[in-house]
């Protein structure tokens, strides 16, 4: 008598498939109760199925801690830590203390940088030694905070890193909270909130050290606004030729803003209307005399869709830099003649000083 098995087959788990040699526990199944049907045969064509019915417990254990939160031990003597933990299957349970270190900028164990950039998502800055209480100013640039903190060695591949600054900026400025990722070394943001009417802010943020350490350090930044802010170009002593006989004398104006309106209607319609608009704003700042300064480029207008089923009513649409219409002809530059060009001329503005 000769006998053979075959293969093990996967077997259904509450009507999911279950792969021969898969680890199940309590741990990685939900509470409650669940099913397991185990199907054996042979070459012959005999079969049987059982069918077994069991229970997982609610695996989520609490701990409260006893002593107080925050508290400072003394070095010379053998620390007393308490806390409280339950389980509500009623395991023994192994309970343990996370070391944790603290660093301030008051006590010099963080290093703190302190300046302005123009683009408020730079990875590479530059400043002076922050110190506490100190507040940075600027007059068209974006001001920023940059903190730098030894992460200990041995910290395991679990460690946190808890972040907080408490100052303060404008009246309604977003102020951003960035954090180093280790793979790329930009700044990314992890959180955001708007200065109160006293300009009151604060963080208190918990990042995964994991990809945020470099080496051996995590770096922080606390940054005033969002995108990007230019330098002045010129100013109401600088001589400027007049672009047009009845044009302002430089002399009675600080700034200029551009405001571009109905731009899908120039898109569609007049094209060349649309470039000459662009052309127009690069060329005001010229090789041979200052510039007029253009701190504010704005876009409003109406998009209107056809459709086979009906009609959008038309929409505004947010404001962004460049404008609805000039991003979308960035996605389809060949959809006129002039594409191209005008896809240069795009390229032009965003690298353009404002």
């Amino acid at each position: 008598m000769q006998a053979a098995a075959s293969p093990p087959s996967p077997c259904p788990l509450d009507g999911e498939e279950v792969q021969p040699g898969e680890e199940l526990s309590s741990l990685t199944l939900d509470p409650g109760e669940h099913t397991l049907e185990i199907t054996a045969a042979d070459e012959l064509g005999n079969e049987a199925t059982r069918t077994l019915t069991f229970t997982t417990p609610v695996e989520d254990p609490t701990a409260t801690l006893l002593t107080e939160d925050g508290l400072t031990l003394p070095v010379c003597e053998a620390p007393e830590l308490s806390a409280r933990v339950t389980d509500p299957s009623g395991d023994r349970m192994d309970v343990s203390f996370r070391a944790g270190t603290s660093a301030s900028l008051a006590d010099g164990t963080v290093a703190g940088t302190a300046g302005e950039v123009r683009d408020a998502d730079a990875a590479e800055r530059e400043g002076e030694a922050l110190t506490g209480g100190q507040t940075t100013a600027s007059e068209d640039a974006l001001p920023f905070h940059e903190f730098a903190v030894d992460v200990p060695e041995g910290a395991g591949e679990d460690a946190e890193v808890h972040v907080t600054w408490e100052g303060s900026a404008d009246p309604g400025a977003r102020v951003r909270p960035l954090v180093e990722e280790t793979a790329g070394g930009e700044l990314v943001e992890v959180a955001h909130a708007f200065a109160a009417e006293d300009g009151s802010v604060a963080f208190d943020e918990v990042v995964p050290a994991a990809g945020h350490v470099a080496g051996g350090q995590s770096r922080a930044v606390v940054q005033h606004s969002v995108g990007w802010s230019g330098e002045d170009l010129s100013s109401r002593g600088d001589a400027t030729a007049p672009h047009h006989p009845e044009a302002t004398d430089r002399s009675e104006y600080d700034f200029t803003l551009a405001w571009e309106s109905d731009t899908q209607y120039y898109n569609e319609e007049f094209y060349e209307h649309q470039l000459n608009i662009h052309e127009f704003l690069l060329e005001r700042p010229r090789a041979d005399e200052p510039a007029v300064p253009l701190p504010h480029r704005r876009h409003r207008g109406r998009v209107r869709q056809a459709r086979a089923v009906g009609e959008r009513e038309p929409r505004l649409r947010p404001a962004r830099r460049g404008g609805p219409a000039l991003q979308r002809a960035r996605r389809q530059p060949r959809r006129r003649p002039h594409g191209r060009r005008l896809h240069r001329v795009l390229d032009a503005l965003r690298q353009a000083p404002l």
